[in-house]
């Protein structure tokens, strides 16, 4: 977001917004400029519904199908949500989903809700349905279905996978490429094997996904999980005739799940393996700009609180450390699993900031709400992954949703103050 009016007197702010709301040309930035301004001045002395006509201004001027123009029309829905004003929440709701991104889940998903909210309950339930045929395992499907009693889960259940189609009818190239593939991994040679599996998953872009899937399939036991679980990514939200037990199993991958079932705070080890998976994509050797380290991305300051002798490349040690951080955030939010997933990537600091400013009791809307891209998609995606490995780790799981989604916000006297020691920047 644009915020090139923090600084500006009160007196200036109030000209510009009122130019920026009677401005009909674009582009118009000053309109999005303001509407962030405002925004970090809630909850006092600002109305939302500004902010959403200023959001939805801005949305109308960006290229058309640009992915900024979707997170301006669904933060300009959002807060006419807030207010109640369904009817124009849901037009930039209507707006926001015509952007194909892999986010459109999100104001699919509010626009179902904005027609509960005015009692049609039908097209609410048409939105949901494409919803699982569209984004089967998304965070915002699952919400839909759990709050309707529905499982997502059912997708598990199906027999479609990597089948038998391990070479392509379309392009003989990658045939050649799967043999030597599959020759190398024979003989121990996972690095070259690894190169090469990435020459394939180029050269089949666009042939068929049930060999791709293959070729994601290949990489499993890989060096490079962040490319297998992009590849996979791309295949399961283009096709998701594919999902079944064995491609989400391929999706979200139980690495080091002994080391993750004994870790030191006793937390639940599905949890850690949805921030692994986030974090570094269980690349114990990972590294952020930010000098965040291994499969929880620790920053050393933050671990030295729990351990004088440190090495954060050590699995065993960095899931000890994390997984003490991640207990502590927990305690201090009264098991709030959302605000402590923001705090761990943002900053406790920050997200105190947050619930004061988004004082709103359903824990999916603060999530959405979350003013920081980065974070917001965090906390979205690690909820997913914490779904899904709890659910393909059980027979059911209907705790899940009391666990996550009905839980009210933590009393915000509780994020008022900071975790002990800084506040610590984003990991990555």
């Amino acid at each position: 977001m644009i915020r090139n009016f923090s600084r500006i007197t009160a007196d200036k702010l109030s000209a510009v917004r009122q130019q920026a709301i009677s401005e009909n040309s674009c582009p118009n930035n000053p309109a999005i400029a303001v509407a962030a301004t405002l925004e970090d001045n809630l909850p006092s002395g600002v109305d939302p519904l500004e902010i959403a006509a200023l959001y939805e201004k801005g949305g109308d001027c960006i290229p058309q199908a640009a992915a900024e123009q979707e997170i301006l029309f669904t933060r300009a829905g959002l807060f006419y949500f807030v207010k109640k004003d369904f009817k124009q929440a849901m037009r930039c709701f209507e707006k926001a989903k015509s952007v194909d991104v892999p986010y459109t889940g999100r104001p699919l998903y509010w626009l179902s809700r904005s027609y509960l909210e005015i009692g049609e309950k039908k097209e609410a339930a048409k939105i949901v349905e494409f919803m699982r045929t569209r984004y089967p395992f998304s965070f915002h499907t699952i919400v839909a279905l759990t709050t309707e009693k529905t499982d997502p889960g059912d997708v598990l259940r199906s027999k479609s996978g990597s089948g038998s189609a391990r070479r392509s009818q379309q392009n003989p190239n990658v045939n050649l490429l799967i043999d030597q593939v599959e020759l190398l991994k024979r003989f121990g040679y996972s690095a070259a094997a690894s190169r090469v599996l990435d020459w394939a998953a180029a050269e089949s872009q666009g042939f068929e996904p049930e060999v791709r899937l293959y070729l994601a399939e290949l990489k499993q036991d890989g060096p490079d999980r962040v490319s297998q679980i992009s590849l996979l990514s791309d295949i399961l939200y283009k096709n998701p005739q594919l999902v079944s037990k064995q491609s989400m199993e391929l999706y979200f991958p139980k690495v080091f799940f002994p080391v993750f079932e004994t870790n030191i705070a006793g937390l639940d080890p599905n949890l850690l393996l949805a921030v692994a998976r986030q974090e570094s994509a269980f690349n114990p050797r990972a590294r952020s700009v930010a000098n965040a380290r291994g499969l929880l991305q620790i920053l050393p300051k933050t671990g030295r609180r729990f351990r004088k002798r440190l090495d954060l490349y050590d699995p065993e040690m960095n899931i000890e450390v994390g997984s003490r951080y991640l207990y502590e955030l927990l305690k201090r939010l009264n098991g709030n699993i959302p605000l402590a997933l923001a705090s761990y990537n943002a900053g406790p600091e920050r997200v105190s900031n947050w619930a004061n400013r988004y004082p709103v009791d359903n824990p999916v809307l603060f999530t959405d709400l979350i003013p920081f891209r980065e974070t917001r998609e965090y906390v979205a995606s690690i909820l997913r992954n914490y779904y899904w490995y709890r659910r393909m780790n059980s027979a059911g799981d209907e705790k899940f949703v009391d666990l996550v989604y009905d839980a009210q916000l933590a009393d915000r006297s509780v994020t008022s103050q900071p975790i002990a020691g800084p506040p610590e920047p984003p990991t990555h």
